[in-house]
């Protein structure tokens, strides 16, 4: 059976991004296993993000991102209170790094992306708080932190910082009040002119000052949290 899954998993990753896989009895064959082995390891791989099926078109090979990776760990997030905190962790000692780099490595392509995803970070500020209290973000915006990774370079930092954002954006979205919001986004400006400039000091600082402010503000909202009154009358357990 891994064998199988292995030998699907090495065709999809030979596949060119946004190809069909051909038909599931051809597959099979090709591959030597059975259909039922190909449904399962498709299913498997699109979990993955590495596969997409669409109904009534067929599968085609895709390349994961942050948000698809995500959806496996969602829910066992839901019952590990701690896990915020955690992430967030990982990002203070990650991130910071990964600005450095980015002011290093930005291209003048990376860069002007970094600026409009800021610009559209403030529209919505100002123009869209009902969706953002939502957690939902404007249709086909890339996120600003994912930008910072990719003009970081490719590298497993980058996928694991990518990841904890990911599993860290509805929590952040549902606790944090607009004011940090507002916040939030002036202190990563800072970050975005730093690699602008090509100053990695300056970058790895100001992403340094952004995650500590985040991590103060959680911890607030957490501890506000503990000491409201429980339906009994008395505060809630900590």
């Amino acid at each position: 059976m891994d064998q199988a899954r292995d030998a699907l998993a090495a065709f999809v990753r030979n596949a060119p991004e946004g190809s069909k896989l051909p038909p599931e009895r051809e597959l099979a064959q090709k591959l030597g296993v059975s259909r039922t082995t190909l449904r399962d390891g498709v299913s498997r791989l699109a979990l993955l993000g590495l596969l997409e099926v669409r109904h009534g078109d067929g599968t085609y090979v895709r390349s994961p991102d942050a948000s698809s990776l995500a959806l496996p760990f969602q829910s066992l997030l839901e019952y590990n209170p701690e896990a915020p905190g955690e992430l967030l962790a990982l990002k203070q000692h990650l991130e910071p790094g990964l600005a450095a780099q980015a002011a290093r490595n930005a291209s003048e392509e990376d860069v002007a992306a970094l600026r409009n995803a800021l610009q559209q970070e403030r529209a919505e500020l100002a123009r869209q708080a009902e969706r953002r209290r939502q957690g939902r973000r404007a249709p086909g915006r890339r996120s600003l932190e994912s930008l910072v990774i990719e003009a970081a370079g490719p590298s497993l930092i980058g996928n694991l910082v990518g990841l904890a954002t990911e599993l860290l954006r509805p929590t952040l979205e549902a606790k944090l009040p607009p004011a940090f919001r507002q916040l939030g986004v002036e202190q990563r400006a800072a970050v975005v002119e730093a690699i602008a400039l090509g100053e990695p000091e300056a970058a790895r600082g100001a992403m340094e000052l952004h995650l500590k402010t985040l991590a103060k503000a959680l911890e607030a909202v957490e501890a506000g949290e503990k000491k409201r009154p429980s339906p009994t009358g008395g505060a809630l357990a900590s």
